[in-house]
């Protein structure tokens, strides 16, 4: 082989080794940031359960990359009040989910969630969680 053609293998070689390593970087940049839990740092969660909402049911609005849910009062008067319910094992939430509060449990605020609006509002929200009597 002549000098030039080693020459160009090398900067071919260089080339492809860059760009493989670019994406691998950018793999797992990606996959760390998807592992990072970015609800936690927004999520404040009490020592025990705070107050109960009176509420029997709610209506997914939106799930969350993490599993969790935002979720509005679907009944009584305070029908447009926004809550979080955390992502649990063996359930899946999915929009317009209907969530009832079955007869001898509760909701119980556990926490707050804060989380910016698509319209660019922060919101605080309380986090609820179905607990038994």
């Amino acid at each position: 082989m002549t000098t030039r053609t080693k020459s160009i293998l090398t900067f071919l070689g260089g080339l492809v080794t860059g760009v493989v390593l670019t994406f691998v970087f950018l793999i797992f940049l990606g996959l760390a940031q998807a592992y990072s839990g970015s609800t936690n740092k927004d999520l404040t969660l009490f020592d025990g359960p705070g107050q109960e909402l009176r509420a029997t049911e709610f209506k997914v609005f939106q799930v969350l990359p993490d599993g969790a849910a935002l979720a509005n009062i679907a009944d009584g008067e305070n029908r447009w009040t926004t809550v979080l319910f955390l992502p649990d094992e063996g359930v899946a939430y999915y929009d317009d989910q209907r969530i009832h509060v079955p007869a001898g449990k509760r909701a119980v605020q556990i926490g707050t969630y804060r989380y910016v609006t698509s319209r660019e509002f922060v919101k605080t929200v309380p986090v609820i969680e179905i607990v038994d009597r």
